[in-house]
């Protein structure tokens, strides 16, 4: 991802603070955004950031509803409810390969002011309301489509990380081998060539929804 520009200090805004802490989180990760580094990331001193956001929970905050702001929302007027909740588990899943920094922020902000974050969770849960699921049974299908999309984007995320030919990777290799479950697997999907992980996405995804639909027949 492309380094946004830094602002002359007189430009400085919210939007240009939040958008250093974002890039700052993205390239070095979550524990390097400090005040102070995000005022050197913009040749400022930390106590100008201090004018646009009040507290480093505020900033933390800001750039969750930043990230919630880019994705898409489900529409809940479109009779396809399957559809607009695959939409809004991919838009999900991609912020959070996009920014991997953000599975520990997106569920643990409880700042008051977060306009993007509460207008996703109420779409969601008004396509599955209208698509007929009661109100408790639409609170555990949002609880079940979003703890898979994470689970996911863990497994995504740390696969993309793991060098196959880093240090100790023969001595794991190795280790695995007394376990015919894993052997049998990673045979198995080492003899396709066009094995796509995520493609993986697709399919469960699908069980999700399948289950979902089949819950909420059987409870009408």
């Amino acid at each position: 991802m492309a380094t946004r520009p830094r602002a002359p200090r007189n430009t400085l805004t919210r939007a240009v603070v939040v958008g250093a802490a974002i890039d700052l989180a993205d390239s070095s990760g979550l524990g390097q955004v400090t005040m102070r580094a995000v005022a050197e990331r913009l040749e400022v001193r930390a106590m100008a950031l201090y004018r646009h956001v009040a507290t480093k929970d505020d900033l933390l905050d800001a750039m969750v509803e930043n990230l919630y702001a880019d994705m898409e929302l489900s529409d809940a007027n479109n009779p396809d409810w399957r559809a607009e909740l695959r939409r809004h588990a991919s838009s999900l899943l991609a912020t959070l390969v996009r920014h991997p920094w953000a599975l520990s922020l997106l569920e643990s902000r409880s700042g008051p002011d977060r306009p993007h974050t509460f207008q996703h969770a109420d779409a969601v849960l008004r396509t599955l309301l209208v698509a007929g699921f009661g109100p408790l049974e639409s609170a555990s299908a949002f609880v079940t489509l979003d703890s898979f999309v994470l689970g996911f984007a863990v497994q995504a995320i740390t696969m993309a990380s793991t060098d196959p030919h880093a240090d100790g990777a023969e001595e794991r290799a190795a280790a695995m081998s007394a376990y015919s479950g894993l052997m049998a697997v990673q045979e198995a999907v080492s003899g396709q060539p066009d094995y796509d992980f995520a493609a993986e996405f697709d399919r469960g995804l699908d069980l999700v929804l399948d289950g979902l639909e089949r819950w909420r027949d059987h409870r009408r």
